[in-house]
């Protein structure tokens, strides 16, 4: 059986070590791969809460790189963490953002260190097939459709602002909002999976706030799962399933004024509400964890089992 060592460095949680915690469990569910997890001594120990339902005997507290066949980083930064010579060991390098790809950014030298690279959305790997040593594939993000199912209870027009990424927009709309009476819910900080699926079952519209670029966008995708109707702006990775006027709105990028007008319009339009939840929810079920599972399994039979 083959061995994969996954290295994580995690100081703080959100969304994308929360998709390298997914992808360390899907190979666990591999009946030909043997995998391990190695946390810097830096990180939260043995991964906190994300990792609870991790065994513990595939935590390992000593990275010896030369014990297994494959190695599987994040990222550039991670690189770092790699000596120069593997000795054939190879590489598995999830994709989940821009900034590697952009040759201005300090990370873009090790897209010419031979790796498998995994990416996350078909426009990430546009950006980074042309510049990458070795080969490129696509696994888009799955969500796990139990937590974020349609078994929901909403209040009608009530509203929740994921404010996480932009702050000051997240509060200035959640004041005016507030102002003008509707019932409106804002969180700007990380909360656990459960509770995050909680607020958007109890939520007629959600506006999720992004940055300008995202290599997927996932909260977009778990609004739209949990029959919302979305508003979400361009972030480029979310175009697969962000939609305008089909799955979701798409306000101007960090436009006060854009946003808030197209909530009003969701308040005011019982119709385009209710079509938005119905074809966003569509939408969500296509991108089922198990496919994303699938997928992985069948890139670690090609790259790793039979390799």
């Amino acid at each position: 059986m083959k061995k994969i060592l996954f290295l994580r460095d995690l100081k703080k949680i959100h969304g994308g070590h929360i998709k390298f915690r997914d992808y360390f469990l899907h190979s666990l569910q591999h009946p030909g791969v043997d995998s391990y997890v190695y946390f810097t001594p830096d990180s939260i120990p043995q991964g906190g809460e994300l990792y609870a339902e991790a065994p513990r005997d595939r935590f390992v507290s000593q990275m010896q790189i030369d014990d297994y066949e494959a190695l599987f980083i994040a990222g550039g930064k991670n690189w770092k963490m790699l000596p120069e010579n593997l000795n054939g060991t190879k590489i598995i390098n999830l994709m989940q953002d821009f900034d590697n790809a952009d040759p201005e950014d300090e990370q873009f030298a090790n897209l010419k260190r031979k790796a498998l690279r995994i990416c996350v959305s078909e426009q990430v790997y546009e950006a980074v097939a042309p510049h990458a040593a070795g080969e490129t594939v696509v696994i888009k993000y799955g969500i796990p459709l139990d937590v974020f199912s349609a078994n929901v209870k909403k209040r009608k027009n009530s509203i929740f602002i994921w404010a996480r990424k932009n702050k000051a927009l997240g509060k200035s709309l959640y004041l005016e909002l507030k102002k003008r009476g509707r019932d409106v819910t804002m969180l700007k900080d990380f909360v656990p999976r459960q509770e995050f699926a909680r607020i958007l079952g109890e939520s007629d519209i959600f506006v999720a706030l992004c940055f300008a670029r995202e290599g997927f966008y996932l909260p977009a995708l778990e609004g739209m799962a949990r029959r919302c109707a979305v508003l979400c702006s361009d972030a480029i990775g979310n175009r697969g399933f962000c939609i305008h006027h089909e799955t979701c709105l798409m306000p101007e990028h960090d436009h006060f004024d854009s946003h808030l007008a197209m909530t009003e319009q969701l308040l005011a339009d019982e119709n385009l509400k209710a079509r938005l939840q119905h074809r966003g929810f569509e939408m969500a079920q296509t991108y089922a964890m198990q496919h994303e599972r699938e997928n992985l399994h069948r890139v670690l039979d090609k790259y790793v089992v039979a390799g």
